[in-house]
């Protein structure tokens, strides 16, 4: 059947007849006149208005944002979504502008990337203000940035340094000599304060990711991260060097130093 007859006669049918010659449609008309025709089925079949939507679209209708916000309430929201898809590459500004409030701003943001149209002018503002405020935060991302660096340089001198009093342990434990000791002591002292070195660095950073994440419209992977990185210290020094742990610590501050530098990393990707 060709739209123009089926056009012609639905006024003329039951609702039921409408709906059961909907699959026999060979083409399909304009927008007015499918909006039109979905409006009538509607009123009482609302499966049956979204069966000839999808009707149309199989035959390649084309929608405007004003058409489409003509079948909201009267189709599924399957249905509708569907015809905005197929029809986003024909849209202008203006049709954004007509579906602004009617569908999901994530969408309309994403269609006006894809397709080069300008934002409707509220999600513009909005856009503007989280920029602003962003830009506010960019001394503190840029202070961050810089007790990151710090801590990575702290964390790196206190992993070479237990290194070291790991292999003097070794040699302590081996050659049992009063210079051993004396040797291991003294790089376990040092390793101490390069790990207090370190704990003070990460609570510095700490301080500088929390500020950051008061911000609302900036997102860290790092808002887990630096709990565990506070963490890995908890024991405390002394208990470790007591229990000879020197390996394990060693390996815990490798992994704290990989998360450093995922914080660095989306740190940096704030400022591109």
């Amino acid at each position: 059947m060709t739209w123009g007859t089926y056009y012609e006669k639905i006024n003329d049918w039951a609702v039921s007849t409408a709906i059961s010659r909907i699959s026999s449609l060979e083409n399909i008309g304009s927008p007015d006149e499918v909006i039109d025709a979905i409006g009538l089925i509607a009123f009482e079949s609302e499966s049956g208005a979204t069966r000839l939507l999808n009707k149309a679209l199989q035959l390649g209708i084309r929608f405007s944002g004003e058409d489409l916000t003509e079948l909201i309430g009267i189709c599924s929201d399957e249905g509708l979504c569907r015809a905005v898809e197929q029809s986003a590459d024909c849209f202008t500004a203006q049709d954004l502008e007509s579906l602004y409030g009617c569908v999901d701003e994530e969408w309309i943001a994403e269609a006006a990337k894809q397709h080069h149209i300008r934002l409707p002018k509220d999600m513009e503002d909005i856009d503007d203000e989280e920029t602003e405020e962003q830009s506010e935060y960019q001394e503190e991302i840029l202070t961050a940035l810089e007790s990151a660096s710090h801590a990575l340089e702290c964390c790196a001198a206190a992993q070479e340094s237990l290194c070291r009093s790991g292999n003097m342990s070794i040699l302590d434990m081996i050659s049992k000599r009063f210079l051993s000791s004396l040797a291991k002591s003294a790089s376990l002292i040092e390793a101490e304060q390069y790990m207090k070195d370190a704990q003070d660095a990460l609570e510095v950073l700490n301080e500088d990711l929390r500020v950051i994440l008061r911000n609302e419209h900036i997102k860290l992977h790092a808002s887990r991260l630096y709990s565990a990185i506070d963490l890995w210290f908890n024991s405390g020094v002394t208990d470790w060097f007591v229990h000879l742990n020197i390996n394990r610590m060693h390996k815990r501050i490798g992994k704290v130093i990989k998360q450093i530098e995922v914080i660095q990393r989306e740190l940096k990707q704030l400022l591109a």
